[in-house]
């Protein structure tokens, strides 16, 4: 399909979308809908980028399955810790004082320093 974006032609491909069999129905503002299972799981893209100077990647990222540096290969087997619904709530709240705090404290110097 090709689109124009200020001006400025291009392709796109949209990835065909295989759904399965239906697993939940319902209603949503009067109308009937229906949920559906995916056959192959659709992945995203993923992109090496770069915003002032500190890159990043989009989507999952994509790494060769060669050794790295110091000779440790990727394993598929990585633990990563499940944290608590509380726990990842308390958290948060931590991390928002703290935001809240430095906030305060950048307005207090500032004051101060206007007034002498």
């Amino acid at each position: 399909m090709k689109l124009t974006y200020r001006g400025i032609t291009y392709d796109y491909n949209p990835p065909r979308v295989v759904y399965g069999s239906t697993y939940a129905q319902g209603k949503y503002r009067g109308l009937p809908v229906t949920f559906q299972t995916t056959e192959v799981p659709i992945v995203k893209p993923s992109y090496n980028l770069k915003y002032r100077g500190i890159a990043y990647c989009t989507g999952v990222p994509t790494q060769a399955k060669e050794p790295d540096k110091i000779g440790n290969v990727p394993s598929k087997d990585i633990k990563i810790p499940v944290v608590s619904l509380s726990e990842r709530s308390r958290t948060l709240m931590a991390g928002h004082r703290q935001s809240i705090r430095q906030r305060e404290q950048a307005m207090l110097n500032r004051l101060a320093e206007e007034v002498g």
